[in-house]
């Protein structure tokens, strides 16, 4: 048997190979690496324009593609958070609408002024009207327990109606 001869028979394929991948990287301006490995073993090696450059080359861009992806994902939590934030902020803006539309239904029933609406004279009143409100927590309310913001009526006093009238405006 020939050693020659099997190693040129063994080598013509291999040698087309590596042809056809520098052909298709020189036609199509890639990078092209072919690994191919002998039935004993023996690794053979074509790159275009260098297989170490090919490999290296792939392996950052796999790393890349990792970073990337879980920047992607990242991307996409947050986006979903902001959808939920964004839909709550929504919401809230809809119950303060249904929230102003009824004070002012409310104010509007009642003849309530805006304080900015209201003359100096009304003021005053209301002002004189909210200090005869407290007097009269004062004296007709007293806290049982310290921890607590609670009132209870004294015992003493029989009379407990407000001193307050509301006046339409």
């Amino acid at each position: 048997m020939d050693h020659k001869k099997i190693y040129v028979t063994k080598q013509m394929p291999l040698a087309d190979a590596f042809n056809k991948a520098d052909a298709t990287a020189r036609l199509y301006d890639v990078d092209v690496s072919v690994l191919a490995f002998s039935p004993c073993g023996q690794p053979y090696l074509f790159g275009s324009p260098c297989f170490k450059n090919v490999v290296n080359q792939n392996t950052n861009l796999k790393k890349e593609r990792k970073s990337s992806s879980s920047k992607q994902s990242s991307i996409l939590k947050y986006q979903a958070k902001l959808d939920r934030v964004m839909k709550e902020v929504d919401r809230e803006k809809e119950r303060g609408k249904v929230l102003k539309k009824s004070l002012e239904e409310t104010m509007k029933r009642h003849n309530i002024k805006e304080i900015e609406d209201q003359t100096l004279e009304e003021l005053l009143a209301s002002k004189k009207e909210v200090e005869m409100f407290l007097n009269f927590l004062n004296n007709n309310f007293k806290e049982t327990d310290p921890a607590s913001s609670q009132f209870m009526p004294s015992k003493n006093k029989k009379n407990h109606s407000l001193p307050l009238k509301i006046k339409k405006m």
